[in-house]
C-alpha cells in the first residue's frame, strides 16, 4: 500500500544517478566548462541549410553582411535605440475589432 508504484532501472534509477555524480568533473561556481568539440559551421550557414534563409544577406542590395559586434549591455543597447530614434518599447498591440455586422447587408431591401 505504502509502495512507490514506479520503478526506475538502468540509467534513471537512484543508483545510475549517484555513479554519475561520482564520476562527473567538478565545476567550479561561476565558469562554464570548455566545449569538447568546436562547432563545424556557423549559426548562418545553419539557418541557410535549414530554413533556407541567408541572415547575413543584405534585405535592400542582396551584398553579404558581416557581424560587427554582439552587444548584450542594456545601457548600450538603449543608447543605441535612442541615436537610432527607434522607441525602447513597442507599442501595445490594437484591440481587435468587432465582426462585421451582417444583419444590415441581408436586410437593406
Amino acid at each position: 500500500p505504502y509502495e512507490s508504484l514506479t520503478r526506475y532501472y538502468g540509467f534513471y534509477s537512484c543508483r545510475s544517478r549517484g555513479e554519475r555524480e561520482k564520476l562527473a568533473p567538478a565545476v567550479e561556481p561561476g565558469k562554464l566548462p570548455e566545449p569538447k568539440t568546436k562547432a563545424s559551421s556557423s549559426w548562418a550557414a545553419c539557418m541557410k541549410r535549414i530554413l533556407e534563409i541567408n541572415p547575413l544577406e543584405c534585405p535592400k542590395c542582396k551584398s553579404q553582411m558581416r557581424i560587427v559586434a554582439f552587444i548584450q549591455d542594456p545601457l548600450e543597447i538603449t543608447k543605441i535605440m535612442r541615436s537610432l530614434k527607434i522607441p525602447e518599447f513597442s507599442p501595445p498591440p490594437k484591440l481587435p475589432r468587432a465582426p462585421p455586422d451582417t444583419f444590415d447587408t441581408y436586410y437593406q431591401n
